[in-house]
């Protein structure tokens, strides 16, 4: 038996160096729903995340995560990254801006469900459906 490199019992290692990042998420969806979230567990239970949006990232989505017939797209993101700046349908060159219209605030909380804070909730409902597109957001 070759024990080289493995730690032997009774044997101790420390260190002084410890290194924790925290970080929010960005939630959004793409679905057949046709209500808003309106409490942390709603937004939490949004299928798609993104870790620590920021102001002016960008972040595109494919025909692959946005297939026809859907009804409703979501973007929930802390207030700290500011309002959303551009959201656009870039297969079919329209603005949804205007659509998502002014967000409404939720408080969401941590992964631990404690320290929640507020989120902007985008949300757009459609009339029919839509999908099958390229889509781009910037906040």
């Amino acid at each position: 038996l070759n024990a080289t490199g493995q730690i032997q019992a009774g044997s101790l290692i420390t260190t002084s160096n410890v290194s924790v990042s925290a970080f929010r998420r960005l939630y959004l969806t793409f679905d057949t729903a046709t209500t808003a979230p309106n409490d942390s567990n709603s937004v939490r239970a949004l299928t798609g995340v993104i870790n620590n949006p920021q102001l002016n990232n960008t972040y595109s989505f494919t025909t692959a995560q946005i297939p026809t017939g859907l009804k409703r797209m979501v973007f929930a993101y802390p207030v700290y990254a500011g309002t959303l700046a551009y959201a656009q349908d870039t297969t079919n060159n329209f603005s949804y801006l205007s659509n998502l219209g002014t967000p409404t605030i939720v408080s969401v909380a941590g992964v631990n469900g404690a320290s929640p804070i507020n989120y902007y909730v985008y949300t757009y409902i459609a009339g029919g459906t839509f999908g099958n597109s390229n889509f781009t957001i910037t906040i």
